[in-house]
């Protein structure tokens, strides 16, 4: 499946090597690898659905610093206490629980304010883990300085079910997927089905959440 943002950055919770191949008059290649930093000073996250029987459990954060930092992080879908600051010492470690209900549900569509942002005065890196009952997932977080707007997707064998999920960096972000799907898969996405060669567009505001989701195999460019 291909994602594509046509304004606007998103974050994905998958993470890509981009090769560069540049061909010079003698035939030779030269490859450049570009190295991801996953410290920086804001991030953008999303926690995916899980399990359909698993709805219990946390969402946790981890946030750590090699200096004294104080981040603060806006979770809008907690309405009644959506802003928080923390003070973390150097080489500390702030856990930062959130509930089951700041994941996304199961199923293909928008989720508004969804999103996370977590913004620092000095660099901090990010990780996130869904803690259920019988089950648990982990993420590393990327800075907003490394996201980008096209992103291909590739999915493993499913044993449950493939998600892909975008997360918007501002308002009027417009975001495309190009779905890559085997033999009779199909999403449901409201009223409709779609099967391989479909695409979704959509606009999304900041910290809104798109998620793909579905019981089969998944290729997705984006």
């Amino acid at each position: 499946m291909a994602v594509s943002s046509l304004q606007g950055k998103v974050y994905a919770t998958f993470v890509c090597r981009t090769e560069h191949r540049h061909s010079s008059s003698d035939s030779s290649s030269v490859n450049i690898y570009y190295i991801v930093n996953h410290r920086g000073k804001e991030f953008i996250v999303g926690f995916m659905s899980q399990h359909v029987k698993f709805h219990q459990g946390n969402n946790v954060l981890y946030i750590s610093s090699f200096e004294d930092v104080r981040a603060r992080v806006h979770v809008p879908s907690l309405t009644q206490q959506p802003d928080k600051q923390y003070d973390i010492p150097a080489g500390g470690v702030r856990i930062i629980k959130l509930p089951g209900t700041t994941r996304t549900g199961i199923s293909t569509g928008i989720e508004r304010k969804k999103g996370i942002r977590v913004t620092a005065n000095k660099p901090v890196s990010v990780q996130g883990m869904s803690i259920l009952d019988n089950a648990g997932e982990g993420y590393l977080g990327l800075p907003v300085a490394t996201l980008g707007t096209y992103y291909i997707v590739p999915t493993f064998e499913v044993v449950i079910n493939a998600i892909v999920q975008v997360v918007a960096q501002a308002d009027n972000t417009e975001v495309s997927f190009k779905l890559r799907l085997p033999g009779r898969g199909r999403v449901r996405y409201g009223d409709q089905t779609l099967y391989n060669g479909a695409a979704i567009n959509v606009t999304l505001n900041d910290l809104d959440v798109f998620q793909v989701w579905l019981t089969v195999i998944l290729a997705a460019r984006a």
